[in-house]
């Protein structure tokens, strides 16, 4: 089981290879703005999806759902309006929240909430 930060890196990458599986197009990896970063940035059918992916073991304090708070949902619609200022973005948006839990010893389970949250919320 890989230890924390190399456990983030690795559920990013299976979040990924997730969303690229199931027909999203991979724009950006770790986009930053400022004090934001967005995990990924994605499209599907037109729409542009901004991803926060957290990853956990199974035994948290903190469930990851909770851990998007007020605070990080802020500097996400920031760091993605800058985003779409950057590429001339005018269609359709949403924010994502993709969850990696992997256990000790076990293949990691995804949860993926499509529009997790609302710009501004």
């Amino acid at each position: 089981m890989p230890h924390s930060r190399e456990l983030g890196k690795q559920g990013e990458q299976i979040a990924a290879d997730y969303l690229r599986d199931q027909g999203y197009e991979i724009l950006e990896r770790n986009w930053r703005h400022r004090r934001a970063e967005i995990d990924l940035i994605v499209q599907s059918e037109g729409i542009l999806v901004f991803v926060e992916v957290k990853t956990r073991r199974q035994n948290t304090w903190q469930s990851a759902e909770r851990s998007v708070n007020a605070a990080k949902r802020d500097r996400l619609s920031n760091a993605a309006s800058a985003y779409m200022a950057q590429v001339g973005h005018e269609w359709e948006l949403r924010f994502d929240l993709l969850v990696v839990v992997w256990p000790a010893a076990e293949d990691p389970q995804i949860t993926h909430y499509e529009d997790a949250f609302f710009r501004g919320w």
